[in-house]
C-alpha cells in the first residue's frame, strides 16, 4: 500500500487509515480535526481527489468533502476481532455513495457497520438487522443533543 499511496490521484473518495496517513505525510497526524485537516489538504494537493474519509479505529471516521469536514465518532462496542473492517468500510462506502447517499450519511453508515464487525470473531458480513438497530439508536442518540 505504502509504495503506491499516491497512484491514486482524481479519484472521487480516497479511504485510509491512520496508520497509511501517518507514514505518507511528512508530519505528525493527531486525532483532532485540526491535525487531520492538515493531512487533508497535504492529500488533497498530491491527489486531486473529492473526498477524503480516514479510518481512525476506536476514534471513528474522519470526513472532509471539500467543503466540510468532522470526525464521526464510533459508538462504544466490545470489539472481538478487527479483522475486515476496513473492508467492510470500503465496501459499505461504496455502496452508499453509488446509491446515492450524502457524504455525511456514507461515513455514518461506514462507521457503525465496520464497528459491527468487530463485534465478531473472524471475517463476517454486516447483519442488515443489526445495521437498522444501530442507526436507529445513532438517530435516537442525536434527536437528544
Amino acid at each position: 500500500k505504502k509504495s503506491n499511496f499516491f497512484v491514486y490521484e482524481g479519484v472521487d473518495v480516497f479511504k485510509p487509515n491512520l496508520k497509511e496517513v501517518r507514514d505518507s505525510v511528512p508530519f505528525a497526524v493527531r486525532t483532532t480535526l485540526d491535525s487531520l485537516n492538515q493531512a487533508d489538504a497535504y492529500l488533497r494537493q498530491k491527489l486531486n481527489h473529492q473526498i477524503t474519509m480516514i479510518t481512525l479505529s476506536e476514534k471513528g471516521i474522519y470526513l472532509n468533502d471539500g467543503t466540510n469536514s468532522r470526525i464521526f465518532p464510533t459508538a462504544e462496542r466490545l470489539v472481538a476481532d478487527v479483522s475486515g473492517a476496513g473492508d467492510t468500510v470500503i465496501s459499505v462506502g461504496t455502496l452508499a455513495f453509488v446509491a446515492g447517499f450524502s457524504p455525511e450519511w456514507t461515513a455514518v453508515l461506514c462507521n457503525l457497520a465496520g464497528g459491527q464487525v468487530c463485534e465478531f470473531r473472524g471475517v463476517v458480513p454486516v447483519r442488515v438487522d443489526l445495521l437498522q438497530r444501530d442507526m436507529e439508536i445513532w438517530l435516537h442518540a442525536g434527536a437528544k443533543q
